[in-house]
């Protein structure tokens, strides 16, 4: 078998067939890379997020598993550890939606299906412009193991 003529030539001192696997190896390095980049969501799952993190008796200890939006909420699913040392898996959603005037406005926040206090969301709603003007963590936590094998430490 005769090698092609064009893969023998010479670039810039090295053989054609050397700069095609250079090529090779880093566009798949590459991609590897953007592979393992976290996804990241909208202002409003950042939002939720610091909503999430004010409610919490205990912040430092929430672990996000799940998050992700729709068109008008954001959601959360973590755990986290309770006064007593438990810990439970827990549901957050922040609900948006636009006023009169066309803002948009932090509607409902639930718990566990729960609706939280007014006297809590009317705080929430105050906040809301201030942290819409700040650049929020929006990176969405990675998809949980199809395999019960990822699972094993």
């Amino acid at each position: 078998m005769k090698i092609p003529a064009f893969l023998t030539d010479k670039i810039l001192g090295l053989k054609t067939w050397i700069w095609i696997l250079v090529i090779v190896v880093i566009g798949g390095g590459g991609l590897t890379w953007l592979a393992k980049q976290p996804q990241h969501a909208t202002w409003r799952y950042g939002v939720c997020k610091v909503y999430l993190e004010e409610y919490v008796r205990f912040p430092l200890t929430i672990n996000i598993e799940q998050g992700g939006e729709t068109i008008g909420s954001a959601y959360i699913s973590f755990t986290d550890v309770n006064p007593f040392g438990s810990q439970t898996v827990r549901n957050f959603e922040c609900y948006f939606s636009q006023n009169d005037t066309g803002r948009i406005v932090l509607s409902k926040v639930t718990v566990d299906r729960k609706p939280v206090p007014d006297d809590l969301l009317k705080i929430f709603q105050g906040e809301l412009p201030v942290l819409t003007s700040q650049k929020l963590d929006t990176a969405l936590p990675k998809d949980l193991p199809s395999d019960l094998m990822d699972y094993k430490d």
